[in-house]
């Protein structure tokens, strides 16, 4: 079962088709492609095919950044088993044998028959494959290959560490372990094998394990697997790659154009792939092109990252090019390799998997590499006729101008590089050359300098380098002397001559002089009409200038800039809707000036002050969910046709780069259509230059498959085709197809016709016929800054509306990359001109409306002042010493400090018990609790409002709520900045602040990420990446530092413990937890972390029971009673000293629950509470208001008649009754929420993960809140004008003995809430309470033995305690300690120990009055 299945869970009601199509790989195999084709490779032995063959992925894929997947592809006959092989076999005659064997690969490659003799090639993989020595053995063996195994010294196998402690076995890896051995075999069968396994498929541990290949001797490294290209992976583990005298080899990817890392390394051979056809009629015997079909298509491309080596000249890509050469890829005819642990025994393997380690045996065969070079420079120096040119076929689509990167051709190309090989010439030193190397500095600082190039000309050629980060390069060049050019941005230029010697380093280091500077300096306007100033960047791209802000309300801007320099200057608006717009600037020995007229973009006109005008038919958004009216649909099949409900058999989002609904026609996984979509007849009688103007997204499969755009100029008799596109094209973005024929005529038609079965689909949207502009609005721009009137500073989140056009808003943001503008920066646009009234609003602060002028075609300023409340309190503390019987008094004063009324109230939070003289391991540790004669009644928190509006999407929930006009409402808060997120946790601060961690954007992998969110700023900050990236964790707050526990790692579920502390900044490991958990229930009770029920491994099938508690204090798990069913993503949170758990989803039935759980400590035990209207799970939840809180998630299992909704609930634990929460604005699931209440991210369905984040005001008591039977408040809630204060007398009272019956420490908090933007800390208020005189301790510890006689603290065994008057249960602490404080007139009193599973014990103590009896005891087990 896969380690990934539940990373990708969604609503089980996904058909395996929808999973495939959105890519997500639910079990250990790929789910299948079947084919009919019959195009096998050559080579076969045993009875050909008789059936369906399968395609599919060995790994699940892609991966996320700072993961790898591998690239191999198999091709399984229909003659192998529908599952694969789990123990080990023996082919036998009887066994077919598909594909090309080691024969066809020397014939096809012109390979040597002998060579590589003491060369050791290393295959660098992920996990283990504890088969891989066994299966290599029955490869060669039937290929005839001489054996290589532990004992005769040709085949090792360690982990990234050199040593034998194999990582866990993973079946979709082995297959890339057993495709790597078996290639290199066939290539080089005289090489050594060198199998290193990486702990995990992190870039981490891969680059590790190549490190330790180059330590073990290895000359040649394979490496066929990639991940995203990413600067941060690049420039942390670029290094590992980088092995002078060593060929280190990289596949460049399966998923066609586009980049891949480690292939993108500039260290490396990159190696694309081909597909292998044997034709007699050439003289090679043999012909090549791109592999390009169902099954996939090498990597390619341009990287922005890595810069370009000196050895690459092509013209169209700065950077690093890839690939260099390539080979055999294609799955359809690829090699026979044998593979049993996760495999089918026999099987034909392709992908860039099989290209990398043809190379890889290549490089071997050609001999060992010289030190200090880095032989990935050979093929490019190689003579002509040492490769096979590929000049055919394509692997996806580029940009037209540097076609090449995309399309196969003459000499060098992106999908093939510069060939494949033809002999072994190209792989090998081309003849005597040494090495320039050396370092650029700036000569005043010696800093290095990044970026320069370094151009070495001689003997009739010119290479060019570029400098790493720390200024160095490094050019293999042939003998002879050279001319060494340093040229940087910003600097004067040095040349020195040099001499390059046989097998030598020149060291030649260079210091450049920076160029003096003078000021840039222009103004940036609206370019398309209304000309007022824009607020906007204004950067050198390519220069380490940094990049500067105009003046939002003139659009100046200056910077400085070196002379004699050129550069393209970018500026981008910040307004939407506007065009990045370029140019080119000379800079001389004086100032410049540039000013700039920046472009709408006319497709989108959605910059402020513009709009659309259409000539013919306006734009159609397909907005409903049937056929548009006017509009037709002709099916000339059966089976369906156009639709508009974002598709039937699979859920597809909107693709076309519109938003909203679309039209859409889908034949993936579905049989023949053939349908057409025709517009109503459109008036083009004025227009000149008509167009059809279209976004779209075409996903291209098969041949078969075709979409065409047709106009109709004589009603639909006669059709001409404008646009047509078939077989393996994409097409995505908006379109214009001319129609010049249409032009001045009437009852035009257009019509899009598509045809295909089992292939992919066509997405349409906006769509329009005849001529569109984008045109002003009269009106100008009004801006400026909204202010608070206490402090003057910035306010984010404000919104600003035209009193005259409610549409016409905006809201105030932070400017944290602005130094000369501060926050709360705003501006709208003013239709009309003239005196206008403007309303600005903030939350917690009292609205303004007042008049501004607004001039035309200019930006006026105009800043607002928001008056609020803001309160003081005198005192943080409150701590009153009070005789027990006995009562006493406190008081503190609120002061309004504001510049408007305060509404203030004071809202009761219990903090707990410390019993006097306890034996506590530290402040937060959990003290032994007693069990009260009679149950205290506890009223709900005043102000704790329960009223929501009615749910609206599913049926409404069967319990009652009560609906109010005040209601409190989601509000939209800042995006998550971290992008689309689900499975995150979240949890808030002692600081205020919420803190986002882990999760992960499309159900593939988990991220690292982490980011706070300041609610008082509204601005979201970036936190130091997990250490361990995880999905789906438990996170919360003790003792003032983010404690973050379990969740799915990149593998399966992990037992990290990680802990933030926000006063140093940095990340720490704790405790792990017992077992691995992901998907867990989360609550935060008396400073201890509870984790509850949940998955143990990735699959969850089944869930867990098991509780763990975490105690910060002693930095230790321990076990609690297990939760009544198995399940995960339920919801828990720690309400009125109990821990509460709700819904959860049985993966193994796919039932979800609607029971309501909760715990008590002190007893140990799990109790049914009220059930939820229905199962749920997967919901947003948090604790706020004393009440448990779930938002969105899914209502019912995993089946079909489930529904992930945007309903919530509250449950109220005093009243025993769950509530309606306000609906969320979307329905969501797998999201997170903290006190507040924020929600951020979560899916919409299925992996549509989202980075929205909304708000519910009046739910920010984050504390436990109820009644604190001691204490009372002479003033619960006031009001206080600016400027006034109140005092506010507490009582203490400790003379109820069905409340206050022990010595003690009794810990309480009074949370001060204002209607302001700022929230004061709560007041913490301890009364300390004296034991009578007459009174005395009993304490001790309980210990247990067990039969080998060691003995241990005993946590939570009962002590009762008998009296003549009374009895009380004690429980013990983690340590097994106790205490209770008697009244020596009750001695004498009699003490009763019992835990499960020992036998009880009975003692009997007298009372000293003033002192402490301490009574340790060991209990024995009930048997042995």
């Amino acid at each position: 079962m896969s380690r990934r299945l539940l990373r990708a869970l969604a609503v089980a009601a996904v058909a395996v088709c929808t999973l495939v199509a959105q890519g997500a790989t639910g079990v250990a195999h790929a789910a299948a492609l079947t084919t009919t084709s019959t195009d096998l490779a050559t080579t076969a032995t045993g009875s050909g095919p008789s059936g369906e063959w399968r395609v599919e992925r060995v790994c699940s894929g892609p991966a996320q950044v700072g993961y790898a997947q591998c690239n191999s592809i198999r091709r399984i006959p229909p003659t192998a088993p529908t599952q694969p092989s789990a123990p080990s076999r023996q082919a036998s005659a009887d066994d077919p044998v598909y594909g090309y064997g080691p024969a066809d690969l020397v014939s096809a490659y012109n390979l040597p028959a002998a060579g590589g003799d003491g060369i050791t090639v290393a295959v660098v993989a992920a996990f283990d494959n504890p088969t891989a020595e066994a299966d290599l053995a029955v490869y060669r063996a039937h290929w005839g290959l001489p054996p290589c195994t532990t004992d005769n010294g040709c085949f090792k196998k360690i982990d990234q560490r050199g040593g034998h402690d194999y990582p866990i076995p993973d079946e979709s890896w082995a297959g890339e372990i057993s495709l790597d051995l078996d290639t290199v075999s066939a290539v080089c069968p005289r090489c050594h094998l060198l199998l290193v396994e990486a702990d995990t498929n992190s870039v981490a541990d891969l680059g590790q394990a190549v490190d330790q290949a180059v330590a073990s001797g290895a000359q040649v490294v394979s490496n066929s697997y990639g991940g995203p290209e990413h600067p941060d992976v690049s420039s942390t583990y670029g290094k590992h790659y980088q092995h002078p005298g060593v060929a280190i080899v990289a596949a460049s990817g399966d998923y066609g154009y586009g980049m891949s890392f480690p292939a993108s390394s500039p260290h490396v051979t990159a190696v694309g792939g081909t597909r292998l056809t044997r034709d007699d009629s050439t003289s090679r015997g043999w012909t090549e092109q791109v592999w390009d079909n169902y099954s996939g298509a090498p990597g390619s491309g341009c990287s922005t990252v890595e810069p370009k080596p000196y050895f690459q000249a092509d013209p169209g890509c700065p950077g690093r090019t890839v690939a260099d050469v390539s080979a055999l890829a294609d799955p359809l005819n690829g090699l026979a390799v044998y593979q049993t642990f996760g495999g089918y025994g026999w099987a034909q393997a392709g992908g860039t998997s099989l290209s990398a380690p043809i190379i890889a045996g290549v490089y071997a065969l050609a001999g060992r590499t010289p030190a200090g070079d880095t032989p990935n420079w050979y093929p490019y120096a190689a003579s002509a006729g040492s490769l096979n040119d590929i000049t055919t076929g394509r692997n996806g689509n580029c940009d037209p101008a540097a076609a090449y990167l995309c399309t196969a051709g003459e000499g060098f190309d992106g999908p093939t590089g510069l060939g494949t090989p033809n002999g072994v010439a190209a792989f090998r030193a081309p003849g005597p050359h040494g090495h320039l190397a050396g370092t650029v500095t700036d000569a005043t600082s010696h800093a290095p300098i990044a970026n320069a190039t370094v151009t070495v000309s001689g003997g009739g050629r010119s290479v060019t380098a570029t400098t790493d980060a720390a200024g160095r390069y490094d050019v293999t060049e042939s003998v002879g002397t050279f001319t060494v050019a340093v040229a940087a941005f910003g600097y004067a230029g040095v040349t020195r001559d040099v001499e390059v010697t046989d097998g030598q380093t020149a060291t030649v280091d260079l210091a450049l002089h920076a160029k003096p500077q003078v000021t840039l300096a222009g103004t940036v306007k609206d370019g398309s009409g209304h000309g007022w100033p824009l607020y906007a960047t204004v950067s050198a791209p390519g220069t380490p200038l940094p990049a500067v802000r105009t003046d939002p309300f003139t659009g100046r801007y200056q910077m400085r800039v070196p002379v004699e320099s050129a550069l393209t200057l970018s500026v981008r608006a910040d307004p939407a809707g506007y065009r990045t717009t370029d140019a080119q600037i000379t800079v001389d020995a004086t100032d410049v000036g540039r000013d700039f007229a920046v472009p709408v973009d006319d497709e989108i006109c959605g910059a402020a002050g513009y709009h659309h005008n259409y000539a013919g038919l306006p734009a159609e958004p397909f907005d409903s969910t049937g056929v548009p009216t006017g509009w037709r649909v002709d099916n000339a099949t059966e089976n369906g046709g156009w639709e508009f409900n974002r598709g039937t058999v699979i859920p597809r989002t909107n693709e076309t780069t519109g938003s909203g609904n679309f039209a859409l026609i889908d034949t993936q996984f579905q049989d023949r259509k053939d349908t057409t979509l025709t517009t109503p007849p459109v008036d083009l009688t004025d227009v000149d230059h008509p167009v059809v103007g279209l976004r779209t997204r075409f996903v291209g499969y098969l041949p078969t498959q075709s979409a065409d755009v047709r106009v109709s100029i004589d009603g639909g008799a006669t059709w001409s085709t404008i646009w047509k596109q078939d077989a393996l094209a994409i097409i995505n973005g908006p379109l214009a197809l001319p129609i010049p024929q249409a032009a001045h005529r009437s009852g035009v038609l257009v019509q899009f016709h598509y045809a295909g079965q089992f292939a992919r689909y066509w997405e349409l949207d906006d769509v329009y016929v005849g001529r569109r502009t984008c045109d002003p609005v009269a009106g100008g721009i009004i801006a400026g800054r909204v202010l608070d009137a206490n402090t003057g500073d910035g306010v984010d989140g404000a919104t600003v509306t035209s009193v005259a056009h409610p549409d016409s808003q905006a809201t105030s943001v932070a400017t944290p990359d602005d130094d000369n503008l501060g926050d709360g920066y705003f501006a709208l646009f003013g239709q009309d001109v003239g005196d206008q009234k403007f309303t600005v609003s903030a939350r917690n602060r009292v609205s303004l409306t007042r008049s501004v002028h607004v001039a035309a075609d200019t930006v006026t300023r105009a800043d607002f002042s928001l008056a609020a409340a803001a309160l003081t309190v005198d005192r943080s503390t409150v701590t009153r010493d009070v005789r027990l019987g006995e009562s006493g008094q406190a008081s503190f004063t609120v002061t309004n400090s504001g510049s408007a009324k305060a509404h203030v109230s004071l809202v009761e939070q219990p903090g707990g018990f410390v019993p006097a003289g306890a034996r506590v391991a530290a402040a937060t540790a959990v003290p032994a609790r007693r069990v009260p004669g009679g149950a205290t009644a506890v009223r709900r928190a005043a102000g704790g409002q329960r009223v929501t509006s009615p749910p609206t999407v599913t049926s409404p929930p069967a319990m009652g709520a009560t609906t109010a006009s005040d209601a409190p409402a989601w509000a939209p808060m800042t995006d998550y900045p971290g992008g689309p997120i689900m499975d995150h946790a979240m949890a808030r601060g002692d600081d205020g602040k919420v803190y986002v961690v882990g999760g992960t954007s499309d159900g593939y992998g988990p991220t690292a990420r982490a980011y706070v969110y300041d609610p008082v700023r509204l601005l979201w900050s970036p936190l130091p990446n997990l250490p361990v990236p995880v999905q789906r964790p438990v996170a919360a707050f003790l003792s003032g530092r983010l404690v973050v526990a379990g969740g799915w790692g990149p593998l399966d579920a992990v037992t990290d413990v990680q802990i933030y502390d926000p006063a140093t900044g940095a990340w720490t490991r704790g405790a792990p937890m017992p077992a691995p958990r992901g998907a867990a229930g989360g609550a935060v009770l008396d400073g201890q972390l509870y984790v509850v029920s949940g998955c143990t491994v990735g699959d969850c099938m089944p869930a867990t029971t098991t509780v763990f508690a975490y105690d910060p204090a002693r930095d230790r798990w321990s076990s609690r009673a297990d939760y009544p069913a198995s399940g995960a993503f339920m919801s828990c949170g720690g309400l009125a000293g109990q821990v509460i758990c709700a819904g959860g989803v049985d993966l193994t039935t796919g039932d979800g629950s609607a029971a309501t759980y909760s715990y008590d400590p002190r007893t140990d035990a799990w109790t049914r509470a009220a059930d939820l209207p229905t199962g749920w799970w997967g919901a947003a939840s948090t604790v706020a208001n004393g009440q448990l809180l779930l938002s969105g998630g899914v209502a019912g299992g995993t089946g079909p008649t489930s529904s992930v909704t945007n309903e919530g609930h509250a449950y109220d634990p005093v009243a025993g009754e769950w509530h309606a929460l306000p609906n969320a604005p979307t329905p969501f699931y797998r999201g997170a929420a903290a006190c507040g209440v924020y929600r951020v991210g979560g899916a919409r369905q299925y992996f549509e993960a989202t980075a929205t984040a909304q708000e519910l005001p009046g739910y920010d008591i984050c504390g436990p809140t109820g009644d604190v039977p001691w204490l009372s408040e002479s003033d619960s809630a006031f009001t206080l004008k600016p400027g006034q204060s109140r005092t506010v007398t507490l009582k203490l009272n400790a003379g109820n003995a069905s409340t206050v019956d022990q010595p003690g420490d009794y810990l309480a908090a009074l949370a001060v809430r204002v209607d302001g933007p700022v929230q004061p800390a709560p007041v913490q208020v301890t009364m300390h309470v004296d034991p009578p005189k007459r009174w005395g301790r009993v304490s001790g510890t309980v210990s247990g033995a067990d039969c080998t006689g060691s003995v241990a603290p005993l946590s939570r065994a009962m002590v009762t305690v008998r009296t003549k008057h009374s009895t009380t249960t004690l429980w013990t602490d983690e340590a097994g300690n106790w205490s209770v404080w008697v009244d020596k007139r009750d001695s004498p009193v009699t003490l009763v120990y019992s835990k499960d599973g020992f036998s009880d014990l009975t003692k009997r103590v007298e009372v000293r009055s003033g002192s402490t009896v301490s009574t340790d005891v060991v209990l024995q087990p009930d048997r042995c």
